[in-house]
């Protein structure tokens, strides 16, 4: 009797590559490649489709994935219907058109362990789902997110789809007369954390793409204000300005970094803190894992480390003894920053911001930046002016640091721009450029022609919100400049002067349609 031929089991390291040879390749999970097929193909032979198909389990394997961890995603085209031809033993969801963001979205929130992996197509994504595809894009969810893009609609008679390029020529649709949509631009443009474009018919360079997808952890966003913030401990009355640390910041900072954050973003501001950032230093357990994250720290002040207590530590309830003592902390943390890190945290401009939690932050290897230049950059917000006809911006109040690197500045801010300086308005412009003053004198002009033209009637008088609330505002001696959302002037309603000769004796407010719009003195009006 024949003796069998004994049967090998070899290990596939995390790399793919087999350790020794023999009749049954397992990986790390034990599981062979075929585990990870799918049913077979329906779709046309050598139809990129199946190709990007089969790189999914060969990854699939080469990584160990767990089948039961993976659920697989897709819409409505050829694209989406290739799940069914990998990953067999995973969860799978086939969607309505366009809608698979959606459910992936659900998803990924009701299992943070599933890893999602979606397949959709160019007019899945580029047409009916595009509005989808960029919220899920912006909301950063994690997943893997596959458009299998030829551009054209291959399952209804070859049309053109939203990705086709200009002056591509179809047999049955002619010539295509419009722009391509570029859906990694649209990625982009919403901040996504990782973009790639590949070509199917490449299978090594889809498999490393793939590969690189299914490890990324997207980016974390720190707001240190809610986590070591004023606010939070009930403003300067209620703070202790020698206790208060930064150990929240860190500890949040310390689980982005257990979640395999590769980007993280700390914006500062509204810190109840003067520690010069000991507390989240110490808060970081192995600080040189920072070493493979960009660290990024957004900033809006240019003072430096020790000056931080002179500057912040009054503004959060410290006493002119305290800040003495404050300054003296900052100096000593300053020279031992320099002794265990190497940096010099006094000489860096910003490094005092949120007290002085810049300054650690750069110590661990974080890069400073403008918080108004880290958000232009991701909105390409210089683009964006250069195309408007107003420009707005914010700020709590105006001090002596409202124009060191805030939004308003000139230092960094728009104003060092010249291009920009067009765009500037006296605030006491409404957006159309009609001042204020002339909108009152134009609206009870409008008003006495109305009431000598009905003298002994009633005169109706039809305009918009900001016209008939500025001119109500002049009859009852306010200013003229406000707040649009405290304007008392919703749809359809009716603002009453009543006369007595040519003395106006009384304004009265109604909404005779208030029935009919739920909540209409909370509704912006026309």
């Amino acid at each position: 009797m024949a003796t069998p031929l004994p049967t090998t089991t070899t290990i596939a390291g995390s790399d793919g590559k087999t350790r020794t040879n023999g009749n049954l390749k397992l990986n790390l999970v034990g599981l062979e490649l075929k585990d990870y097929d799918g049913s077979p193909s329906t779709l046309c032979v050598g139809c990129g489709h199946n190709s990007i198909s089969n790189q999914i389990v060969r990854v699939a394997y080469e990584m160990a994935l767990k089948p039961h961890e993976v659920i697989k995603l897709s819409g409505i085209g050829c694209s989406s219907k290739s799940p069914a031809y990998f990953l067999n033993r995973s969860h799978g969801f086939n969607s309505l058109h366009g809608r698979m963001p959606s459910i992936a979205t659900g998803a990924c929130l009701a299992n943070h362990t599933l890893r999602a992996i979606a397949v959709s197509g160019d007019g899945d994504t580029g047409s009916i789902g595009i509005g989808q595809f960029k919220h899920l894009v912006r909301r950063n969810v994690p997943m893997v997110y596959i458009i299998e893009n030829n551009g054209v609609y291959g399952l209804t008679k070859g049309q053109f789809s939203p990705t086709a390029d200009i002056g591509q020529v179809l047999k049955y649709a002619g010539t295509n007369e419009f722009r391509p949509i570029d859906l990694c631009m649209e990625a982009l443009i919403v901040g996504c954390g990782f973009v790639a474009r590949s070509f199917a018919g490449d299978a090594k360079q889809v498999r490393e793409l793939l590969k690189a997808a299914l490890s990324h952890r997207g980016t974390a966003v720190i707001e240190m204000a809610r986590a070591s913030g004023l606010t939070v401990v009930g403003g300067p009355e209620g703070n202790d300005a020698m206790a208060a640390t930064t150990t929240g910041t860190g500890e949040l900072i310390d689980l982005a970094l257990d979640q395999g954050a590769k980007k993280i973003v700390v914006c500062l501001g509204g810190s109840a803190t003067t520690d010069g950032g000991l507390g989240c230093v110490r808060a970081i357990t192995s600080p040189h894992r920072l070493k493979s994250v960009r660290l990024l720290v957004a900033c809006d002040v240019q003072t430096r480390f020790v000056d931080a207590a002179r500057v912040f530590a009054p503004q959060k309830g410290a006493s002119p003894a305290q800040v003495d003592m404050l300054r003296g902390r900052l100096e000593r943390l300053a020279q031992m920053y320099q002794e265990q890190y190497g940096v010099d945290v006094r000489t860096i401009p910003g490094s005092g911001a949120a007290g002085g939690l810049a300054g650690g932050l750069v110590a661990l290897g974080g890069r400073l930046l403008p918080g108004f230049d880290l958000v232009a950059d991701e909105l390409d917000l210089h683009d964006r002016i250069l195309d408007a006809n107003l420009v707005v911006t914010g700020e709590g109040y105006l001090d002596e640091q409202s124009f060191e690197g805030k939004v308003v500045g000139v230092g960094d801010g728009v104003l060092r721009h010249p291009e920009y300086w067009s765009k500037l308005r006296d605030p006491f412009t409404p957006s159309w450029g009609e001042a204020y003053a002339a909108i009152a004198a134009r609206m009870l002009g409008a008003i006495d022609a109305a009431r000598d033209a009905a003298r002994g009637h009633e005169a109706l008088v039809v305009s918009h919100q900001l016209p008939v609330w500025t001119a109500r505002s002049r009859l009852e001696g306010r200013r003229l400049w406000h707040d649009p959302r405290k304007r008392q002037c919703a749809l359809a309603s009716l603002t009453s002067l009543h006369y007595l000769g040519n003395e106006l004796v009384s304004v009265v407010y109604s909404e005779p349609a208030a029935t009919l719009v739920r909540d209409a003195a909370k509704k912006a009006g026309a």
